[in-house]
């Protein structure tokens, strides 16, 4: 029951934000409070932790709308703490949620080889950022905020990543027959 009452929930939200963006809620907001569903489907190995930390690498953007809504706002039950990650090093491997803003391409490929071997789901904001190997990213669609996942990267990484996210996502690099 409450898997599906979750589901119900991720799906009314993806119903409504995946129509236009509404003016009462501005777009760093949408695209905050989708990082948090994506993680509501995602099982990472250090799941039992106490806190979830969304890591990011700059103060402006997108981290203080996710400072304002996960003030108040739990992840799978549990409490959520952003982190400024000032550089790309090892460190960023404590995550559990990497947001990657537009980067170098240089600076990506070192975040993505850094994480490789870690338990990190990365989301990503940019162009291209899913077929260059992060897990999730978001792009908009004419007035729609939608999302794309790398299939092959998150079945390279210790992440499960549930197929309902699959559904709704268009694919990036499939691994399976049939997927979009």
């Amino acid at each position: 029951m409450k898997h599906a009452s979750t589901l119900f929930c991720l799906l009314l939200l993806f119903c409504c934000v995946s129509g236009t963006v509404h003016a009462q809620y501005d777009e760093s907001t949408v695209k905050a409070v989708y990082i948090g569903r994506f993680a509501q489907f995602v099982d990472v190995p250090h799941d039992s932790a106490a806190v979830i930390t969304i890591g990011v690498f700059e103060k402006q953007g997108l981290t203080p709308s996710l400072m304002t809504v996960y003030k108040t706002i739990r992840i799978k039950g549990r409490r959520v703490a952003v982190q400024f990650y000032p550089s790309i090093d090892s460190a960023i491997c404590q995550a559990d949620i990497l947001f990657i803003p537009q980067l170098k391409p240089h600076e990506l490929k070192r975040i993505l080889n850094i994480v490789r071997t870690c338990p990190v789901l990365t989301i990503g904001n940019s162009k291209g950022y899913a077929e260059q190997g992060v897990h999730i990213n978001l792009y908009r669609s004419q007035n729609t905020i939608r999302f794309e996942i790398n299939q092959k990267a998150v079945e390279e990484s210790s992440l499960h990543m549930s197929y309902k996210l699959y559904e709704l996502a268009r694919i990036v690099h499939p691994t399976r027959a049939g997927n979009k």
